[in-house]
């Protein structure tokens, strides 16, 4: 954990997906998305949309481009926070306790799925959790540090 204290220290940002990060209720999923484009690399909306939507398409979420997160499931919502954080070039990705944002979910398969449909580094990633929560990682090869 000090070593993670440490790199935020030095890293100019991060892009987190947690239970507890809000989308815009206003906007719709493809809209929560290009937001971010628009605001960090200053694209037009339209070229921020197209990419939005071209990442919903890698992980075959294209049903949720228009919808609004209240009708969206919260499995949907963890999707588009995930390629929130991808999207902000540079930004390192903290997943915050997946297993409490997904509860049903059993190990971290889900994740690793995501990750490679959207071509994410695993190092880029850091996934904070709590200790009681360290048997859905064991079947995978995890770095894990305490």
């Amino acid at each position: 954990m000090e070593a993670f204290k440490d790199e935020i220290l030095h890293t100019k940002e991060y892009a987190f997906v947690s239970i507890s990060t809000p989308l815009l209720s206003n906007l719709s999923m493809v809209e929560n998305i290009a937001l971010i484009l628009q605001v960090h690399e200053k694209l037009s909306r339209n070229k921020a949309q197209k990419r939005a939507f071209d990442a919903l398409h890698s992980l075959h979420l294209d049903r949720l481009a228009p919808l609004r997160y209240d009708v969206c499931s919260i499995q949907d919502i963890f999707y588009v926070q995930l390629i929130r954080a991808f999207v902000q070039k540079g930004a390192k990705i903290v997943i915050d306790q997946p297993f409490v944002f997904l509860n049903e979910q059993t190990d971290i398969n889900f994740i690793l799925e995501a990750l490679d449909a959207l071509l994410v580094p695993y190092q880029d990633v850091t996934i904070i959790d709590l200790e009681h929560q360290k048997s859905h990682y064991k079947e995978v090869s995890c770095h894990i540090q305490e």
